[in-house]
């Protein structure tokens, strides 16, 4: 009798009570029941050790009893999970019914708690027929601007527009940015306004080509919900940021710099794509100097994952070339790149600890904010750079009070240049002076080695050191011989005493250069970068005999030809 008296006192807890009272309300709710017995078939269903025909009858067994009831059920906190499992795991044909009952409110689904959850399955597990896809399609239409700036439903357009449907198919969905008037417009000459090696313009460049005469509008209309993004902070999402570097690419200057001004602060979340890194490379370019301070401030210890990041290198080479204040450029951005273990230092193991600019220099993509600041070129060197990254890098150009065409930045910009590469000389000298052999393997790192004989005398001898460090054999190797050979024609261009440097090094050896073709070739390359080495090769009557003879000899003698031309 104790004991029976002891769990009822049990029962009676404040937890317990608290649970019976949730559960008296909830059985007096429509569908309690239905509610209760679908969500048990859920728990069995969702057990990763189901095997496939377990999954079928239970699959089977949820869409029998809810069938006719998914919508009153779906948006339901305790019962959308059910709908869920019911997509995730019935058959196409049950998931076309689903389909079919829900249509009609996915748009309000989409920017519910929990409904919007079963509008993601929706797009997932339904997508893989024309007529599935045409009917999600079409249940957005109308509604994109609105679930774009909610901040649930924003999260399903982002998958509806991130890779389910192609942009093709979501073109009208996403033609209603510009205005609702747009959606039905077809751009009959987009296929023609582009070639097969460039891409497709963008959505606002064909409709602003289509209705010039309403551009303003247009533009207005896509920088309301611009506005709606930044006020809700919808950063994160990719479509934001198509739709943010769109509008800066075609907005006057002015206007670009004003959005600018709301958006900078959250720099590094556009950063993750091209399409943010164009808007965030734009907005550099146009921004007035506080707001440029601020971009970079937001980029502060990100420096170096952001130069060796896919695409958002481009946006913080831009920002470093275009900020008059070189002094905040160092402190911010190019302290981060140099505070690394110092050259020199003894890392774990005995071996020597790597250069900060190491990695750098090593990556196709970092070693350009290197190369632009040691080119001497007035013009920005495109040799360099791909067609975006040329695009974005370009002079920035705004009109002023008077009407001209005037630079965004008050500074000259070889002084620019000339002030940050000061900063870093001693550090690009220890990275050449330490890594040369390294960085001569290496396209990028070839190009930083040619760039410094110019710039700097004292990196010369580390170079030829290091191309004697790797052996004669780097004279018949495709890619080593074609590094060396552009680092000497580089030393050409900029001047200096690298020829000279180089044949001091290698002149008892011009015989063994000339064992492959493409030893002359690089030898060649020698007598058109240095006079001083042209005219001690002429007069070499050995080099003159091998040159002949294996001409005389046949094969594969292009190299020897130039050699003897020069000669």
């Amino acid at each position: 009798m104790p004991k029976r008296r002891e769990n009822e006192a049990d029962n009676q807890t404040p937890t317990n009570k608290k649970r019976a009272l949730k559960h008296e309300r909830a059985s007096h709710k429509p569908n309690f029941d239905l509610i209760t017995a679908s969500k048990d078939i859920w728990g069995k269903l969702r057990k990763k050790t189901n095997s496939k025909e377990e999954n079928r009858e239970l699959a089977d067994e949820l869409f029998a009893l809810i069938k006719g009831k998914m919508l009153e059920i779906g948006q339901r906190h305790d019962a959308s999970r059910v709908v869920q499992a019911m997509v995730q795991f019935g058959t196409d044909e049950q998931r076309a019914v689903v389909l079919d009952e829900l249509k009609g409110a996915i748009a309000d689904m989409s920017k519910s708690q929990y409904g919007h959850f079963i509008v993601l399955k929706l797009i997932k597990y339904c997508s893989n027929t024309p007529s599935n896809k045409k009917k999600i399609l079409k249940a957005f239409a109308g509604q994109v601007t609105k679930l774009a700036t909610h901040s649930v439903g924003a999260r399903v357009i982002e998958v509806a527009f991130g890779g389910e449907f192609t942009n093709k198919e979501t073109e009208a969905l996403r033609r209603e940015f510009y205005g609702k008037q747009y959606a039905l417009f077809s751009p009959t000459d987009s296929s023609s306004s582009s070639t097969s090696s460039s891409p497709p313009p963008s959505i606002l460049s064909t409709l602003l080509s289509a209705h010039p005469d309403a551009a303003s509008s247009i533009l207005t209309h896509v920088r309301n919900v611009i506005d709606k993004i930044i006020e809700k902070k919808l950063f994160p999402f990719e479509y934001a940021h198509e739709l943010i570097a769109s509008y800066t690419l075609h907005a006057p200057s002015a206007d670009v710099a004003n959005l600018g001004s709301s958006v900078v602060d959250n720099s590094i979340e556009l950063l993750s794509t091209r399409a943010g890194t164009t808007a965030i490379a734009q907005f550099a370019a146009y921004a007035g100097a506080k707001d440029r301070k601020r971009i970079l401030k937001s980029l502060r210890g990100y420096a170096s994952s952001l130069l060796t990041h896919r695409d958002a290198y481009v946006a913080l080479m831009r920002v470093i070339l275009v900020t008059d204040d070189t002094v905040t450029v160092q402190k911010m951005i190019l302290n981060e790149l140099l505070r690394p273990e110092k050259a020199g230092e003894v890392a774990e193991g005995g071996e020597e600890a790597k250069h900060p600019l190491h990695t750098i220099a090593m990556n196709p993509n970092a070693s350009k904010l290197l190369l632009l600041l040691l080119n001497k070129q007035e013009d920005l060197p495109t040799q360099y750079l791909d067609p975006w990254e040329e695009e974005l890098l370009k002079p920035a150009l705004a009109l002023d009070d008077k009407g001209e065409m005037v630079s965004t930045s008050r500074k000259n910009p070889q002084t620019r240049k000339a002030e940050l590469l000061q900063y870093m000389k001693s550090d690009v000298i220890s990275l050449v002076t330490q890594h040369a052999g390294e960085l001569l393997d290496c396209a990028s790192g070839a190009k930083i080695l040619a760039e410094t004989t110019g710039n700097f005398g004292e990196c010369d001898k580390a170079i030829v050191d290091a191309i004697e460090g790797k052996g004669i054999n780097i004279f018949e190797d495709a890619k080593g011989h074609s590094n060396v050979k552009k680092i000497i024609l580089k030393a050409k261009d900029r001047g200096g005493d690298f020829g000279v440097v180089f044949w001091e090094k290698f002149s008892g050896a011009s015989q063994e250069i000339l064992n492959s073709s493409r030893g002359a070739f690089v030898l060649a390359a020698l007598c058109d970068s240095c006079p001083e080495v042209l005219k001690k090769i002429k007069v070499d009557k050995d080099v003159k005999k091998i040159i002949k003879a294996k001409i005389k000899k046949g094969g594969v003698v292009k190299g020897y030809e130039a050699l003897l031309e020069k000669l």
